[in-house]
């Protein structure tokens, strides 16, 4: 099985720009069970609650704020875990012809580190005693249907099967570039909760 670097879908997904007309044509008939706009709905949710959530941090006492940057960090590295995750998913959409063979234990791996940033959430949220707004258990809500649904391991095994059994380089990057929306979604979250976590102190 061929070996993958991180990075190389960015180079890829540039590719995209000029497939991406007809590789969405060709998708639009495919239904994905983990399709675009459920990738994208957990962040887009989770940015709007911690913009909101934003005044609580700031009204923290001093003595507290340690203690919310230490855990905004853990969530920052949940991210960036699920990040580097969706790179290497990228990369084998496009690049690993076998990528169908370890599609199942691919999909565990999504749904442990999705896990861990729901975690991470739990915590930053019941320290900031915001959990219980509606927004943030709608967030919360959203990211969870996305860990059930990995951790279902069929519905993005058949994702997998079905695009790259049909072939197509254009399918196979217009996939690989629903991936990619959802998270760059993921990626400006992160970077809102690096600027939080930078007010508190905590500069690592």
């Amino acid at each position: 099985m061929p070996q993958f670097r991180r990075g190389f879908a960015t180079f890829l997904l540039v590719l995209a720009v000029i497939a991406l007309a007809g590789g969405r044509s060709a998708l639009a008939q495919t239904a994905l069970d983990v399709d675009e706009s459920t990738l994208k709905e957990p962040w887009e949710l989770h940015l709007a609650a911690m913009t909101a959530a934003a005044p609580a941090l700031s009204a923290a006492p001093a003595e507290a704020r340690a203690s919310h940057g230490d855990r905004l960090a853990a969530l920052v590295t949940a991210l960036a875990e699920y990040e580097k995750q969706c790179d290497w998913v990228i990369d084998h959409i496009v690049g690993d012809p076998y990528f169908a063979y370890i599609a199942t234990e691919t999909s565990e791996t999504l749904a442990g580190k999705t896990a861990a940033v729901h975690s991470a959430f739990d915590a930053v949220y019941a320290g900031l005693q915001v959990q219980e707004r509606e927004d943030v258990l709608a967030a919360q809500a959203s990211l969870d249907r996305l860990v059930k649904l990995f951790r279902a391991r069929k519905p993005f095994e058949r994702d997998v099967m079905t695009v790259i059994g049909t072939g197509g380089r254009d399918r196979l990057i217009a996939f690989a570039t629903v991936w990619w929306h959802g998270e760059e979604k993921a990626i400006a979250l992160k970077k809102q909760v690096e600027e939080l976590k930078r007010e508190t102190g905590r500069s690592e």
